[in-house]
C-alpha cells in the first residue's frame, strides 16, 4: 500500500475511531453519497436496459470507482488526482467524435485505472481497493474492481466477428480471446484495434471490451513499433514489458495524446486513428504532422 492509500485509510480510521466528523457533516455526506448512488444504475437496471451481464457488473463497478475518485480526490492525500483530472477534462472534453476522439469510456479508464500519482505510483483504483474493508461490496464487485485496476489498453488483430462477439489476437503475445463488444462494431478480419479488455467473471468465459474500439493502421507497422520499444515477441519478460508500456506509456499522457492527435475519422461503433505515439509527425491532428 502506498503513501496516498495509507493517508486516506488513516483519515477513514481516525474519523471512525474518534468520531471527528460532526453530525451535520455526516448527514450531508450521507445525503450526497445516497443521491449519487441513487443516480448510479444498478447491475439489475443496466441488464434491463439491454447490457450484457458481465458488462453491467464492470460498468457498475467502474462507476463506483469514479464516484470514489470524484468524492475522495478533494481530500489532502488525493488532491493531485483532483488537479490532474480537472486539467485534462478541460483539455480533452471527453465525449465522442466529432467533438472529441477521447470518449468518456476511454477517459474514465485512463484517469481512474492507469494514471499514477505520488512517489508510489498509485491510481484511483488502487486507492479504492485499499479501502475495501470500509466498503460494502459483493465478492463479484471486488473481483471486478481488481480486474479493472489491473487492466490496460492493448492492440489486437480481429480474426472474426460473430454478432456482438469478436475473436481477437493480441499483437506480441499472440493470445486469442473471445470478446463481447458493446459498441456494435461487427469486426472485419485483419482490422487492428486499440482497446481495453477485462477478463471473464466466473463462470463465464469471454472478455468484455470497456471502450469504443479505436482502429489503427496495418499490423506490420505496429509490430515494428513494438520492436522500436524493445518489446519483442517470445523474449523473456515480454509480458511484463508490454503490460507496463500499454498501461503507463512513456508518461501519463502518452496514449491519451496519441488518441487525441491521431484521430482522423469515425463511425458510431469504431474510431479511426493514424500514426504512432512515438512519432508526432505521423498524427493527423498534431502541429508537426507531415502527410
Amino acid at each position: 500500500m502506498g503513501k496516498m492509500s495509507n493517508g486516506l485509510k488513516r483519515l477513514f480510521d481516525q474519523a471512525i475511531r474518534e468520531k471527528v466528523v460532526s453530525l451535520g457533516d455526516m448527514a450531508k455526506a450521507k445525503q450526497t453519497a445516497a443521491q449519487n448512488l441513487e443516480d448510479m444504475p444498478s447491475v439489475e437496471e443496466l441488464i434491463k436496459q439491454g447490457y450484457d451481464p458481465q458488462h453491467a457488473v464492470y460498468v457498475n463497478t467502474l462507476n463506483m470507482i469514479s464516484l470514489f475518485g470524484d468524492e475522495m480526490s478533494t481530500l489532502p492525500p488525493l488532491h493531485k488526482m483532483h488537479d490532474f483530472v480537472a486539467k485534462w477534462h478541460d483539455v480533452y472534453q471527453p465525449s465522442f467524435p466529432p467533438m472529441s476522439p477521447i470518449t468518456k469510456t476511454y477517459f474514465s479508464g485512463w484517469w481512474l485505472l492507469d494514471s499514477t500519482f505520488g512517489t508510489d505510483k498509485e491510481t484511483v483504483a488502487t486507492c479504492f481497493l485499499s479501502l475495501l474493508d470500509h466498503l460494502d461490496l459483493d465478492p463479484i464487485q471486488i473481483q471486478a474492481a481488481n480486474n479493472l485496476s489491473q487492466s490496460r489498453m492493448g492492440i489486437y488483430e480481429v480474426l472474426e466477428g460473430k454478432g456482438k462477439f469478436l475473436e481477437l489476437r493480441e499483437l506480441v503475445t499472440d493470445r486469442q480471446l473471445t470478446v463481447y463488444c458493446p459498441s456494435g462494431y461487427q469486426g472485419v478480419a485483419g482490422h487492428i484495434l486499440f482497446t481495453r479488455l477485462v477478463p471473464p467473471l466466473d463462470p463465464l468465459n469471454y472478455y468484455v471490451m470497456m471502450t469504443t474500439p479505436y482502429r489503427l493502421s496495418a499490423m506490420q507497422d505496429w509490430l515494428a513499433y513494438f520492436e522500436r520499444h524493445d518489446i519483442h515477441p517470445g523474449t523473456v519478460g515480454v509480458d511484463t514489458r508490454l503490460h507496463r508500456h500499454m498501461k503507463f506509456g512513456k508518461k501519463s499522457t502518452y496514449w491519451s495524446e496519441f488518441v487525441f492527435y491521431g484521430y482522423f475519422n469515425f463511425t458510431p461503433s469504431v474510431i479511426m486513428l493514424a500514426g504512432f505515439p512515438d512519432k508526432p509527425g505521423t498524427q493527423p491532428q498534431h502541429g508537426s504532422y507531415k502527410p
